[in-house]
């Protein structure tokens, strides 16, 4: 919580919103996750529907910020 109370911008992009949560995953797990064990879920503004990400979507935010 106290990584999301320090580096939270509301009006950050939704990729920068993916990596904080990331970074925070990264911090609680010791750096112990993959595309394997990451599932993302979306829900935006212009649809405002619930989507979850593919694994090759997954992947390419897990792969930046592993970088």
């Amino acid at each position: 919580m106290k990584l999301f109370e320090e580096e939270y911008n509301p009006d950050a992009e939704i990729k920068d919103a993916i990596l904080l949560g990331l970074k925070a995953l990264h911090s609680a797990t010791e750096g112990k996750f993959d595309v394997d064990t990451v599932e993302i879920g979306l829900i935006e503004c212009a649809n405002p529907t619930f989507r979850k990400m593919s694994k090759d979507e997954v992947a390419s935010y897990v792969e930046q910020f592993k970088q």
